[in-house]
């Protein structure tokens, strides 16, 4: 077991950073121009491990380096420590989660794409109720750092596997979801109080924008936002899009990250609908009545490329 003190040529944090990139910029972010103070200067009470004098935490640069090391010897460090270096970042305000940084992190190989959130990465497993509420708890600490479009899809998917592990999910990932659609006069405000934050006048031009905009139009001038927040310094991706989360369902259907006007959907004939999914069972045309709760539950559930398939052929009735 080493730290920062004790790891000749920094060997083990390289490894550990070479296996693990996501977190260089972290370490990056933290690090300071004035150098460590050295351990004979400090007291036991600056180490997370008092009696060993290891992993020190007397700062955010120092807790952040330590928390890399504790990840790094995931196997070799007591719980106790752990705990005790998670309440040291929870305290400097740093996006850790040492506890379930092996579970989240270090996903067995075996798994398939399917089993994380994000595929693409293999991060974020969900197999179980357990895996569920780690990468759950994962995802909502760094939902400020993530793009507006893997915030939306993230949340869409944690959706969809609380729902196949029958588990409930924290009422921040329906409204980061967007599953109901995006509110007009709340975006209006969010781009309002934006102006008197920044004076950028970009936010004014899209607060008048909103007010005529149609409903499928309201998304893009979400991202508008969004670029504008990211010129002026502001990282509040998570914060916006729980404030313009819709209350109710205001007549609109999401597939992936794209949002349809219902009643466009709801007007395909099924005759065209069986073409298009032959081996499907359509229930949500059940008694000749489109149904858009379970529309939405069936095609949300299938492959990246069936959902390609859906929304080319949706696009023409649009």
């Amino acid at each position: 077991m080493v730290d920062m003190y004790t790891d000749k040529n920094n060997l083990v944090l390289k490894d550990f950073l070479k296996k693990n990139p996501e977190y260089l910029g972290e370490l990056q972010k933290e690090a300071s121009d004035s150098e460590l103070i050295s351990a004979d200067e400090l007291t036991n009470e600056a180490f997370i491990d008092k009696t060993n004098r290891m992993f020190p935490a007397y700062s955010k640069e120092s807790a952040s380096i330590s928390a890399l090391y504790i990840m790094a010897q995931e196997d070799e460090i007591p719980d106790f420590i752990k705990q005790a270096a998670q309440e040291r970042c929870d305290l400097f305000d740093l996006d850790f989660d040492l506890i379930g940084f092996k579970k989240v992190a270090s996903a067995p190989a075996e798994l398939t794409e399917t089993d994380f959130i994000f595929p693409e990465k293999r991060k974020l497993p969900v197999v179980d109720e357990e895996t569920f509420y780690a990468s759950q708890n994962v995802f909502l600490k760094v939902a400020n750092e993530l793009s507006p479009e893997d915030l939306i899809l993230g949340a869409r998917r944690l959706i969809k596997k609380a729902n196949e592990f029958n588990v409930d999910y924290n009422e921040q990932i329906e409204l980061l979801a967007i599953k109901k659609g995006i509110d007009r006069n709340k975006l209006e405000k969010v781009a309002e109080d934006r102006y008197f934050n920044s004076f950028d006048n970009g936010y004014l031009q899209v607060k008048e924008v909103v007010k005529t905009a149609s409903t499928e139009e309201l998304p893009t001038l979400l991202m508008t936002i969004m670029e504008l927040d990211k010129h002026n310094n502001i990282s509040k991706v998570s914060e916006t899009l729980q404030k313009v989360a819709s209350d109710n369902n205001n007549g609109i259907i999401i597939i992936g990250n794209i949002e349809i006007p219902e009643e466009k959907v709801a007007s395909i004939p099924a005759d065209e609908w069986k073409d298009v999914l032959p081996y499907e069972e359509l229930g949500f045309l059940a008694d000749g009545e489109f149904n858009k709760e379970a529309f939405e539950e069936e095609v949300n559930n299938f492959t990246p490329h069936e959902m390609d398939i859906i929304t080319s052929f949706i696009q023409k009735y649009l």
